[in-house]
This record gives structure tokens, C-alpha cells and sequence, in this order.
């Protein structure tokens, strides 16, 4: 592969992750999870696009170019982490405060560059420590993930594969730039990435307008409105008068056998009839434990990861995160709104 082939690829690479990112960001009836992981997308489609025309000579090679691949990586970074942790129910905060202090030491390095050597240009190696800390971030959170696997459209094992790849790609573009296959490293393996994201994310798609070949399998045919209904409030029972939420294990298999269903009525009952998904319906009756464990007069005698472990969440993490997720606020600042004397 010549020169311009490397780059050729490159702005294919970077035609396709914008053609998928697009529609991830824009329109927005996804939620926050999928506009980040568009936009970073669109920021690694640019910082591919760039470095292609750099190859090409379509794009000067200013300082300029330099500072807007190495920012749209730095944007990047924090998007792609933030996606991962809260696939895994972590606190995803911490990326975002992560990728803003990044960039601002980016501006600090490359402005007192310029003033003391008369060059701004910030050496890669000098970003690697960083980009080293969010993918090390990503990976223990995965690791350690004690919630069950979400049901997203890309998993965060393969955001956080493909991340890998493209960290190794900048390497290997630090380390072989004097040759063409160096300097290219990253456009190429952008084209890997989306390539494999697009053929994922199409392949997803279509098994969820699927018709269902799985409720053939059950016992119990499918349920009309009315038994639905009854199955809810079935449901309903077992999580007040049981506690089953509180169980960290629970599945929806397991619930299905509680109230005397299969996991197909189940799982139909609440999406056609009650709106939400199982993992959804778990965190709300969980979030709403802690709310009326942290409201209650002897609130203060306990801590709160002890009510989030008794609530059924397996981590201070994950209890924040969803915390954070559904009320808009940390659980102790719910707590203090609480005890707040009113006006």
C-alpha cells in the first residue's frame, strides 16, 4: 500500500465514523450514553480526517493542525471513558472532570512552549501519560464491574478494545513517524475501528426488529393486556413484601419464578404494559429504597453505601452513578435536601 493509499484510507475512515456518528448525536432521542459515544466519533473521524490531509499535503502542516489533532483527542478520550463506565454503572463523572483538567494542561503546556522556545507544539509523549490514565480508568472499571451486563448497543468491552487499538496506533505513529506506515497508523486503525462498529451496530440492529424466535420456546404463550397487568402487580408484591430488588444477584429469570411466570411474560409485562425494561424497573425500586432510607428520621445512623448495599447495589460506585443518573444529585446531598428545616 503507497502513500496515498495509507492516506486515502484515512479519510474513508474518517467519512465512515462521521457517517455513523451523526446520527448518534443528531437527532437526539438516544440517551446520554449514545451522544457520547457519537460525539466521540466525530472527534476521532476529525483527528483522522486531519492527519490523512496532513499526509496528503491538502492540509498544511501548521502548528495549528498539530493542536486540533491532539485536542479532538483529548475531547475524545473522556466521550469514549464516560460511555464505558456508565455501561458498567460507575461513576462516570470522573472522565468528564478528567478530560476538562487534560485540556486545560494541554493549554497551559503549549502556551508557556510558545513563550519560553518560540514553539507551541506539545510532543506526544507528554499527552501518553494521559491517554494511558483514562484507558487504564476504563479497563478497571470493567474488570471490577459487579452489575450485569447492560443491553447496550456496543458493549464496553468492545468501545474499550477498539481504544486500546487506537492508543497502540498513536504509539506506533510516535514511535515509526518517520516512515509512511507510521504516520498513518492512526487513520488506518480508525478504519479498523468503525469498520468493525458499523458492521456491530447494524448487526444489532437488525436482531432487536427481529421477530422473537424465543417465545416459541416457553411454556406459556404470551400474555394479554389484563393478565399483564396482574403480573405487575404480582411483581409489585414480591418487591414490597420480599424485598427481591435487595437481592444484588437478582435476574430477571429469577424474578420470573418469584411471581410464578416465565421470563418472556415478564419481561413483555413490563415492556408493553408498564414502559420499562427490568434493569430499569430494578434501579428505580432501588433508588427509591435509598431515597426512604436516607429520608427516615434515623437516617443519619447509617451510612450511605450501608443503605445502598441493603438496597441491593453491589458498589458505592454503582449506587452513585445510578443515583446521580436518575435524581440528578449525589445521595448525600439528598440526604442534607432532606434535613433541610423548611422555609
Amino acid at each position: 500500500m503507497g502513500f496515498e493509499s495509507f492516506a486515502t484510507a484515512g479519510l474513508v475512515g474518517a467519512g465512515l465514523g462521521t457517517a455513523i456518528g451523526v446520527p448518534m448525536v443528531w437527532p437526539q432521542p438516544h440517551g446520554a450514553e449514545i451522544r457520547r459515544l457519537g460525539g466521540a466519533l466525530l472527534l476521532v473521524s476529525a483527528m483522522a480526517a486531519l492527519i490523512s490531509a496532513r499526509m496528503t499535503g491538502l492540509v498544511p502542516a501548521w502548528v495549528a493542525t498539530d493542536h486540533a489533532v491532539n485536542v479532538a483527542g483529548l475531547l475524545a478520550l473522556p466521550l469514549v471513558v464516560a460511555y464505558i463506565l456508565r455501561g458498567v454503572e460507575a461513576d462516570d463523572a470522573i472522565a468528564m472532570r478528567m478530560g476538562a483538567l487534560a485540556v486545560a494542561a494541554y493549554a497551559v503546556a503549549a502556551t508557556a512552549r510558545g513563550v519560553v522556545l518560540g514553539d507551541s507544539r506539545v510532543p506526544f509523549p507528554w499527552i501518553l501519560p494521559v491517554v494511558f490514565g483514562w484507558t487504564g480508568l476504563a479497563a478497571v472499571a470493567v474488570v471490577r464491574r459487579t452489575a450485569p451486563r447492560p443491553d447496550l448497543v456496543v458493549p464496553p468491552e468492545a468501545v474499550l478494545a477498539m481504544m486500546v487499538v487506537l492508543n497502540l496506533a498513536q504509539i506506533a505513529r510516535m514511535a515509526f513517524g518517520h516512515l509512511p506506515a507510521g504516520r498513518a497508523a492512526v487513520p488506518l486503525a480508525a478504519l479498523l475501528a468503525f469498520v468493525t462498529l458499523s458492521t456491530w451496530i447494524t448487526w444489532r440492529a437488525a436482531r432487536r426488529t427481529r421477530p422473537d424466535a424465543t417465545a416459541a420456546r416457553y411454556v406459556r404463550p404470551a400474555i394479554d393486556d389484563g393478565d399483564a397487568r396482574a403480573l405487575l402487580e404480582n411483581i409489585e408484591r414480591a418487591f414490597a413484601g420480599q424485598r427481591l430488588f435487595a437481592d444484588p444477584g437478582l435476574t430477571l429469570a429469577a424474578l420470573a419464578a418469584a411471581v410464578d411466570a416465565t421470563p418472556h411474560q415478564v419481561s413483555e409485562a413490563l415492556n408493553r404494559v408498564a414502559g420499562v425494561s427490568f434493569r430499569d424497573l430494578l434501579n428505580r425500586r432501588r433508588i427509591d429504597d435509598v431515597k426512604r432510607q436516607l429520608a427516615a428520621a434515623d437516617g443519619d445512623r447509617y451510612t450511605v453505601e450501608g443503605i445502598g448495599a441493603s438496597a441491593g447495589f453491589r458498589s458505592r460506585s454503582a449506587l452513585h452513578a445510578t443515583f446521580h443518573r436518575l435524581e440528578g444529585m449525589t445521595p448525600a446531598a439528598y440526604r442534607t435536601l432532606m434535613r433541610r428545616p423548611p422555609e
